[in-house]
This record gives C-alpha cells, structure tokens and sequence, in this order.
C-alpha cells in the first residue's frame, strides 16, 4: 500500500510539472519583445514557440528555469504569435494557448530642421513619418548647464520656439518617441543657430 500510495503522488506531482506555463505577458520593443509567464513550481525549463502571423513554421528557443525571456531578431511593425512549454527533465508539457502581439515600428531619428530665424525664435520643421507619437527639441544657449526641453504631438508639423534673445547663438537637438511608454530613437546631432 506505501509503495502505491508514493508511485501516485510522484505521478500526480509529474502531472503538475508538465502543466503549459499561464499569465503570458509580451512586451514588444520595436524588433525585441520580453515574453514573461508565471513558473511552474517543479519545471526546469521552458520552452517558446514564436512565429509571424500566418506562417507553417514556428522558431522555437529552450531557455532555463526563469520566468522571463527576451526574444530578439523579429521583424519591425509584424504581427507575431507565440506559445510556452513547460520542461521537467528532458519531457515537454503540452503548449500554452497561442498568444499575439505586435512588434513596434522602427524609431529612426527624425528630421527636424529649422524653417525660418527671427530676432526671438525659430520656425521648426518636422518631416513626419508613421511612426512617433510626440517629438521633443532640446535647446540652450552655450553657457547654459540645462537644456529647454519642448515637445510636441505627432501630428504638428512646424511648431515655433520663441523667447530667446536676439544675436544670440544657441545648440539644439532633437529625438522622436515612437510610443508613450519610453521607446525612442536616438537624438539626432547636435546643431548650432543664432537668432537675428
């Protein structure tokens, strides 16, 4: 009776192990995504299926026991599906649900460029693309230790800086935000203007 009763709780807890992990969360950043999943209590390992929308094939990654993992090498602005195993030993459990999400769109750096100089600011242009949520400019005069910071939405395409001095000689930079969540290109170079 002992000896059955030890075979059944080794099956039962195998059971558990071999559960597909739940609670799936993907994160995309831009041509990465980080997938996390909470663990399972006696896995030792996982396993990640992925694949764009409507293809036969999917890319799988063997990862250790954690409960996190950053996929990188996706395409930019791709729908994606995904699915997660848990492993005990060398078995497989059955995958999870298959899951979506959506890379972002790449952040390059845009192109601002000024449009016109007065005696107390300066015309910006913005050559918008599809991808930006709001745009930022960074100003100030040389001997300045802080930079002006002015943003603007997406949807401006030139926006005035005003209240500088006149004959006055300044640097300025800018970076997009391609979301509200903090990804963004670099910042473009930074350039120098003086006002009239």
């Amino acid at each position: 009776m002992r000896i059955v009763l030890l075979l059944l709780l080794t099956i039962n807890a195998s059971a558990q192990c071999l559960k597909a992990p739940t609670f799936l969360v993907s994160t995309p950043k831009g041509a990465s995504t980080v997938i996390s999943w909470q663990k399972n209590i006696c896995a030792n390992g996982y396993s990640i299926r992925i694949r764009p929308v409507g293809l036969n094939f999917w890319r799988t990654i063997a990862i250790a026991d954690t409960n996190r993992k950053e996929v990188f090498g996706l395409n930019y602005s791709t729908d994606y599906e995904y699915q997660i195993a848990s492993k005990d030993s060398t078995t497989l459990s059955s995958y999870s649900t298959i899951r979506k999400f959506s890379t972002l769109c790449e952040c390059l750096v845009p192109t601002i460029v000024i449009d016109s100089i007065g005696y107390n600011g300066l015309l910006f242009y913005i050559d918008d693309d599809s991808c930006g949520v709001k745009y930022q400019v960074k100003i100030k005069k040389p001997s300045d230790t802080y930079w002006y910071n002015v943003t603007q939405p997406d949807s401006v395409q030139t926006f005035v800086i005003d209240g500088l001095d006149s004959n006055t000689g300044y640097y300025w930079k800018y970076i997009r935000y391609c979301n509200n969540t903090g990804y963004k290109s670099d910042y473009g170079p930074t350039w120098y203007v003086k006002t009239l």
